[in-house]
C-alpha cells in the first residue's frame, strides 16, 4: 500500500517551477528579438502625405519631373543606362495596356486616394473603343502616352509594319483626346513617351522614335502583375522588387483584376514604408507650366522663394542591345506585356 507524502509532492512542485523559470530565462532573448518585427507588421500607416491634404497617410507626390525628349531618350535601367532622376524611395508609377473599362477606373480611384499622378501607356485600339476612359485619365491629371495600336511584338515585325503600329496607336489616342480641355482651357495632348510591348525593341525603331523627339521608356522595377499569379503573390512580389531597387520607374498593367484589386493595399504599404511618388511630364507640358505659374504667384504673394527647377534627365546614347534576349541576365526584364 502506497503512503501519501506531502513533503515529496512539495519537492516535486518546487523542482517543476525551477525548470519553468530556467526555460523562460533562456527563451526571453529570442522572444525579445521577435517583438520589433511583429510591431512593424502591425504598426499603422504613417505615409508622407506630401501634397495630399485629404489623406495624411498617403504616399503623395514629392515633385514633378520634366523629361526632355528632344532628340529622343532611352530611359529605364532594366534595359538602358539611364533613367529619370529620382531620389531614394521615390517612385514613378506607370500602367500599360489600357484603358480597360473594369480595371482602369478602380486604379484611378486608388491613385486619387494617395494623390498620385502616374503615366498610362495606352493601346490605340482600346483608346478608340473607350475614348471616355482616355479623357478621364487625362482629366485626373495623369500623363497619357502610347503603347502601339494593338500590342504586337514589334521586334518580330517588319520595320514599316512596326512604324505603322506606332503611328496608328498615337493617332488613336490623339483622336480620343481631341477637343478636350481642362478648366483653364489647356488642350489635352499625348505625351511624346513610348513603351515597346513586352519591352522588345530594335535600335532602328528607337532611332525612328528619337528622330520624332519621342522618348523610349523601359522601366527600373517590374512587378510581375502580367503573370498568372494570385493578388496576394502580386502584393509580395511588388513590394519585394520595389524594396530591392529602392526607387525608379515601376511598371504595372491596368488590365488585370489582381492589379486593380491589390493596388490599394500595395500603395498603403509603400506609404507606411515611407515611399513617395514623382509625376513625369514632357518638357514644356502646358498644363504643368500653368500649374507652376500659379504656384509661383502664390509663393510671390506669401513672399516665399519658388522652389528650384528640377534638372532634366540626361539623354542616353542608343547603345542598348537589339533585343531583351541579348541583354545581360541581370538586366533581362521579367515583364512580358
Amino acid at each position: 500500500m502506497m503512503r501519501y507524502s506531502p513533503r515529496g509532492d512539495l519537492g516535486a512542485l518546487i523542482m517543476f517551477y525551477r525548470h519553468l523559470l530556467r526555460a523562460a530565462l533562456v527563451a526571453a532573448p529570442v522572444v525579445a528579438a521577435c517583438l520589433p518585427a511583429q510591431a512593424a507588421e502591425t504598426s499603422p500607416p504613417v505615409g508622407t502625405g506630401i501634397n495630399c491634404p485629404h489623406n495624411p497617410n498617403a504616399m503623395g507626390s514629392a515633385r514633378t519631373i520634366e523629361v526632355d525628349t528632344a532628340g529622343g531618350a532611352d530611359l529605364g535601367t532594366m534595359q538602358y543606362r539611364t533613367t529619370v532622376p529620382v531620389g531614394p524611395k521615390e517612385l514613378v508609377l506607370t500602367f500599360d495596356d489600357g484603358p480597360n473599362p473594369e480595371h482602369t477606373p478602380r486604379i484611378l480611384d486608388a491613385l486619387d486616394r494617395h494623390c498620385i499622378k502616374a503615366t498610362f501607356f495606352m493601346v490605340g485600339r482600346y483608346a478608340k473603343l473607350r475614348p471616355d476612359l482616355v479623357q478621364e485619365v487625362w482629366r485626373r491629371g495623369h500623363t497619357v502616352a502610347s503603347h502601339t495600336w494593338s500590342h504586337p511584338i514589334l521586334s518580330k515585325m517588319s520595320y514599316y509594319g512596326s512604324v505603322k503600329q506606332i503611328d496608328r496607336g498615337i493617332n488613336a489616342i490623339s483622336t480620343a483626346l481631341s477637343d478636350i480641355k481642362d478648366d483653364n482651357g489647356i488642350k489635352a495632348e499625348v505625351a511624346p513617351f513610348f513603351r515597346f510591348p513586352g519591352l522588345n525593341h530594335t535600335s532602328r525603331l528607337r532611332r525612328h522614335l528619337a528622330n520624332r523627339d519621342i522618348a523610349t521608356f523601359s522601366c527600373d522595377i517590374g512587378t510581375d502583375d502580367w503573370r498568372r499569379i494570385s493578388p496576394r503573390t502580386l502584393y509580395k512580389r511588388a513590394l519585394r522588387m520595389i524594396a530591392s531597387k529602392g526607387s525608379g520607374v515601376v511598371i504595372f498593367h491596368d488590365t488585370h483584376h489582381r492589379t486593380s484589386y491589390m493596388l490599394p493595399q500595395i500603395l498603403d504599404e509603400l506609404a507606411r514604408r515611407g515611399y513617395t511618388t514623382v509625376h513625369m511630364v514632357p518638357k514644356g507640358d502646358a498644363r504643368y507650366l500653368a500649374e507652376k505659374a500659379r504656384a509661383a504667384e502664390v509663393h510671390a504673394e506669401l513672399a516665399i522663394e519658388p522652389a528650384h527647377p528640377v534638372a532634366h534627365p540626361v539623354i542616353s546614347p542608343l547603345n542598348a542591345p537589339e533585343s531583351v534576349a541579348e541583354a545581360p541576365p541581370s538586366l533581362r526584364p521579367t515583364v512580358a506585356n
